[in-house]
């Protein structure tokens, strides 16, 4: 006797047919980039000169990218972005907005009360200067270039400058004090892991945004901290001043504070 096939059976079977390559790809994706991250963790921060362990450190950065590439040219975009949306996970809050400096704040807390960084603390502010100013370039050149909606229906979405501003300074962090305290220095990330977040409950930002936002804030830290430019100018070597940037969330501003 032949078993009857209900109408939702066929459907599941030829949903399940038709979306099988996609549950392959996110699912090596995932597999991809969490052992990136602990090829990220291992590796020690400390400068290393060598173009095998900057490749190393690169794998990351370029599987985020990868993956926010993957999921913006396809369905799963939408469809993650709806669930998120008509979920509790929905959220309507301006807390990204600030958390997206902690990384910053932190590295410049820690220069001032702990004094471990593996660079000089001028060295590392000029490095963040630098790969703050590299990652915002990166990101408003593509996002007018590119101009594409964002969830909530405004333009340049593509991709988040919050995430890869945080990202950049999370990395900055790791860099500098991976070595001394590790669980300081990776801090920074869980910040900008939510700052990633609610960028997207908030709907201002879809997942490829902040996937590829993640991969450039990490990449431009990586490089700049690798290039190093101008080592040896140190104008306050033999002067007792010191330059720390500062984040003023209640105002909205930023600036440096000179102290002598």
């Amino acid at each position: 006797m032949k078993s009857k096939i209900s109408k939702f059976d066929v459907i599941f079977q030829q949903y399940l047919l038709a979306n099988l390559s996609m549950f392959k790809i996110v699912f090596s994706l995932l597999l991809l980039i969490q052992s990136s991250l602990s090829a990220q963790i291992d590796s020690l921060p400390k400068a290393n000169k060598s173009k095998g362990s900057f490749a190393k450190q690169l794998i990351l950065p370029t599987s985020l990218g990868i993956a926010g590439i993957i999921v913006k040219e396809t369905n799963f975009r939408e469809y993650f972005q709806e669930k998120v949306q008509s979920s509790r996970l929905k959220t309507n809050t301006k807390v990204d907005d600030y958390i997206q400096y902690v990384p910053i704040v932190e590295l410049h807390a820690a220069d001032i009360y702990y004094s471990k960084p593996i660079n000089e603390i001028f060295q590392n502010s000029k490095n963040l200067i630098i790969a703050e100013l590299f990652t915002a370039l990166i990101v408003q050149s593509i996002k007018h270039t590119v101009n594409i909606k964002r969830p909530d229906g405004h333009d340049y979405s593509f991709f988040s400058g919050h995430t890869s501003q945080s990202f950049t300074g999370a990395t900055a962090l790791y860099i500098e004090y991976g070595e001394t305290n590790r669980l300081y220095a990776l801090s920074g990330y869980g910040f900008s892991t939510a700052t990633g977040i609610l960028r997207i409950t908030n709907n201002r930002h879809w997942l490829s945004d902040v996937l590829v936002g993640a991969g450039i804030g990490i990449f431009s830290a990586r490089l700049i901290w690798y290039i190093n430019p101008f080592p040896n100018w140190k104008p306050f070597k033999d002067k007792k001043v010191a330059i720390y940037p500062y984040v003023n969330g209640l105002s909205n501003n930023a600036g440096f504070r000179v102290i002598f």
